[in-house]
């Protein structure tokens, strides 16, 4: 439904972001990272919150493009966007020690 709405114009699109599902989509994503971030798997240095916001807009904007290009979904190159995603949310291993024959 949402994607189909979408497509109908950009003043449309602006109230779309503030729709109470999304709010509470932002809410879950931010909870989410919060959670990751206490058990060391997501980075510390972002804002939970900023990220949600950003997640969920990048998810539109991606959404909004197939349907206004009626593209199909490889053509996004899905795994190319979960790595960048995975990236920018995921910490950081610690590097592992090299041992040295002596």
């Amino acid at each position: 439904m949402i994607a189909a709405v979408t497509a109908s114009g950009a003043d449309f699109t602006v109230r779309l972001l503030r729709i109470p599902a999304l709010e509470q989509l932002r809410k879950l994503i931010a909870d989410r990272i919060l959670h990751q971030q206490h058990r060391g798997t997501a980075r510390t240095d972002i804002d939970p919150a900023a990220m949600a916001d950003g997640l969920v807009t990048i998810v539109l904007s991606l959404l909004m493009s197939l349907v206004q290009t009626k593209a199909e979904p490889e053509v996004l190159a899905g795994h190319r966007v979960r790595a960048v995603l995975e990236a920018a949310l995921t910490a950081p291993q610690p590097a592992r020690r090299s041992r040295r024959r002596t």
